[in-house]
């Protein structure tokens, strides 16, 4: 747990959450007053659902977190993106690029 569920609100019925971790919380405050006639209706979120978007968010975070070369210059990078966009690369030992 330990996760704040933020509630946007789309167009029409559309509805997204932002789930966020309580820790990265440094403050709250109210920027406008509610109208008098909103009243905030949701449906309670999934926490299945939830705790599925959660997984995939840090897989995503994780895939390109290793997509980043460890003391590679920023021509190095600039080369293993635009290889990666075309083949699969990941980064070797000593800044080489594995191609394939």
């Amino acid at each position: 747990a330990n996760k704040l569920v933020v509630l946007e609100r789309g167009k029409g019925d559309a509805r997204d959450y932002d789930i966020v971790p309580v820790g990265a919380v440094k403050g709250v405050s109210v920027v406008s007053a509610p109208e008098k006639s909103s009243r905030a209706s949701f449906n309670t979120p999934n926490a299945e659902v939830l705790a599925l978007r959660e997984e995939k968010a840090v897989a995503a975070r994780m895939e390109a977190a290793a997509k980043v070369g460890k003391g590679v210059s920023k021509e190095g990078q600039a080369l293993f993106n635009a290889l990666d966009k075309t083949v699969p690369c990941a980064w070797g030992d000593a800044g080489k690029i594995i191609v394939g």
